[in-house]
């Protein structure tokens, strides 16, 4: 039968009946490649896009096809939905490298959109009369600051010209690096010099010369010459390499004494604090509630106010676009008051009221995951609404908790029927969400399921923290060894899924404190940190950070260890 349909659709499409001709290769041979091929030797590029997206083919095909029926609004509504920018370029430039470059064009926007400066800069370079448009985007990542903008300053080498002006900007961007004291001083050189331009000349070898010698005294103290000796040889100065064999005076430092753990109950700002996201260079942006949100310095001065008000803020990975969120009332009862900030700019703006249940804590400037009762979807953090990009409905029950990384999506289900959670696990990529794995985990006899009995966390992996109110309450973990029950002791207000084990906020009448809560065993840890007359912290994690603040306006910065990297009380 199946050679009695291919000799029809051979047959068919010598007479130029191609409609039906497609009939046969997808519906009766099931050859969706052969129609679109078919289709594409007699341009019917329309209606193979249209097949193509029905049929839900690769979205990089499904983009080229659309570029190719004239239609470039429909292509890059696909591209912005799927994120599938790469695949479609690099299938058009073959053939057609016109459409590749303009679709290099819209990617490298969007990126910029999302505050991934150096990733934008990446798409658009391969088009050489998009160089200017990319040095505005290099402008704006070298001023935010941070590794971005190490990594860019180098690239912005190579565009300098005879301007006096622009090659003095350059210039001291460079030495800032090179003479930063701080504790983010020698990273950032670090990734300065592993992306320095090879075989400089002029004032891209004699800023090298000095960023070199500056990361061979870096190197004298930590022991790490790797990247010092890559540096040195590319440069090809003899005089450096004399400087390398050269023992260097190391001046002994003596260690920075390590706050204790434990904030007394007049260890306290003046405002209550919401939420804190750490930024390069030592900022903290603060959510205040009805008061605004204020964007602070290391010392805690304010260096920029935002009247919108917030209970929630969500970085996104780059680390210059924030969401921010109000609550007034509980999510059944009203909608979230979303905005929108540009941190590298400056720019606030509103954007939507919007009804969700649950959230992921983080996004990637593009796109954000909500949770509906009992459904899950992806939206589009540049349109001007709520627009859904991706959704998976008629989940079986509700939706308790969700978290994404940049390769992982997972969320919690509590089931309606019966007392039972369910983890599912996503894999995110270029081609968009693929279901991975779907865990149930048994909740103790007697258990309730209801939004008041019944509150999860989850890490973007799937390891999850269950809070059930038994009698005696229970925690319920489930990572990859399995399932783990323990009794809930001490009022825990807050409980965040980490990597490697949850941390859990317990109050009691002389405030709160900070523990670690392993997966395996639920057991609590020692405190990792004690704040004083607090009733309750909020932890936001991004990267290794862990930023902690209270109502009590303490902002606390803890490292993967748990040590105490930087506090401040906000006045």
């Amino acid at each position: 039968m199946r050679t009695v349909y291919r000799n029809a659709a051979r047959e068919l499409e010598l007479r130029g009946l191609f409609e039906r001709a497609a009939y046969v290769l997808f519906e009766l041979l099931g050859n969706d490649d052969a129609g679109i091929a078919m289709l594409e030797r007699h341009a019917k590029y329309e209606l193979a896009a249209q097949l193509a997206e029905s049929r839900q083919m690769a979205p990089g095909a499904v983009i080229r096809l659309w570029f190719l029926a004239g239609n470039p609004v429909q292509a890059v509504r696909v591209a912005r939905r799927t994120g599938a920018f790469a695949d479609a370029i690099s299938r058009l430039e073959h053939g057609t490298p016109e459409y590749a470059a303009r679709l290099r064009l819209l990617w490298g926007e969007r990126l910029a959109e999302a505050g991934d400066y150096a990733a934008a800069v990446d798409a658009v370079w391969p088009v050489a009369w998009a160089h200017r448009l990319a040095e505005r985007w290099l402008d704006l990542a070298i001023a935010w600051g941070g590794p971005t903008a190490a990594r860019l300053l180098p690239r912005k080498l190579a565009l300098l010209d005879d301007d006096p002006a622009r090659r003095a900007a350059v210039q001291s961007t460079v030495l800032a690096f090179v003479e930063d004291t701080s504790s983010e001083g020698l990273p950032l050189r670090r990734v300065l010099a592993e992306n320095w331009p090879p075989a400089p000349s002029g004032l891209a070898l004699s800023l090298g010369r000095a960023l070199c010698r500056r990361v061979m005294l870096d190197a004298s103290t930590t022991g790490k010459s790797e990247v010092a000796d890559a540096l040195r040889k590319q440069l090809g100065d003899r005089l450096l390499d004399f400087d390398g064999v050269t023992p260097a005076l190391v001046v002994p430092v003596e260690p920075m004494a390590s706050r204790q753990p434990v904030f007394e109950a007049h260890e306290r700002g003046l405002q209550q604090i919401r939420d804190a996201v750490g930024l390069s260079g030592g900022r903290y942006l603060l959510a205040l509630g009805e008061a605004g949100i204020r964007l602070v310095d290391h010392r805690g001065r304010t260096l920029r106010h935002y009247e919108h008000p917030a209970t929630a803020l969500l970085l996104a990975d780059s680390g210059s676009r924030v969401i921010t969120m109000m609550r007034r009332g509980t999510p059944d009862e009203a909608p979230a008051t979303l905005g929108r900030i540009d941190l590298v700019s400056g720019k606030a703006q509103s954007w939507c009221d919007a009804h969700f249940l649950e959230h992921a804590p983080s996004h990637d400037g593009a796109q954000w995951y909500v949770a509906e009762r009992n459904a899950v979807a992806c939206v589009d953090v540049q349109a001007q609404g709520l627009a859904v990009l991706w959704r998976v409905g008629q989940l079986p029950g509700r939706v308790l908790a969700l978290a994404r990384s940049s390769t992982q999506l997972s969320f919690a289900i509590a089931h309606d029927a019966r007392p039972v959670v369910e983890v599912w696990h996503y894999a995110l990529s270029s081609s968009g969400q693929r279901l991975d794995s779907r865990t149930m985990i048994e909740l103790p006899q007697g258990s309730e399921v209801s939004q008041a009995s019944c509150r999860a966390t989850i890490n973007p992996a799937g390891a999850v923290v269950v809070t059930v109110e038994t009698d005696p309450a229970r925690l319920v973990s489930a990572a990859l060894g399995g399932a783990v029950t323990a009794a809930l002791r001490g009022g825990i207000t807050t409980i965040v899924a980490d990597v490697a084990d949850a941390i859990a906020c317990v109050t009691d009448d002389a405030g709160c404190v900070l523990v670690r809560l392993p997966y395996g065993s639920m057991t609590r840890s020692e405190p990792l940190l004690t704040l004083g007359a607090s009733r309750g912290a909020h932890v936001h994690r991004h990267g290794d950070r862990r930023i902690v603040c209270d109502e009590r306006g303490r902002v606390i910065e803890l490292d993967d260890a748990g040590r105490i990297v930087h506090w401040l009380l906000v006045p």
